[in-house]
């Protein structure tokens, strides 16, 4: 134990499959249990589940919700996918 306080996460797990849109190939899969809020802003809440580096082409993305949602049933879910900041 720590002594700080910890985000407990959302009451489910997500699940991230990346695949090669052209041959079907899969190049990720994760399993994120219980992600956990990185930042909020109006009536969004955001959290960042992974990174993953990708080779210039088009892909797939398939990402699942598992387990129970509770209130956020209705909640409506976006993803986004951002080329990375790599700094100086």
């Amino acid at each position: 134990m720590s002594g700080r306080w910890a985000a407990a996460g959302a009451p489910f797990d997500i699940e991230m499959i990346i695949t090669d849109a052209k041959s079907g190939t899969e190049v990720h899969r994760s399993s994120i249990s219980h992600p956990k809020l990185t930042s909020i802003g109006g009536s969004a809440l955001y959290a960042e589940t992974c990174r993953v580096v990708l080779n210039k082409g088009r892909y797939k993305l398939l990402v699942r919700r598992i387990g129970n949602v509770g209130d956020l049933e209705k909640t409506g879910v976006n993803v986004s996918v951002v080329e990375a900041y790599h700094g100086k």
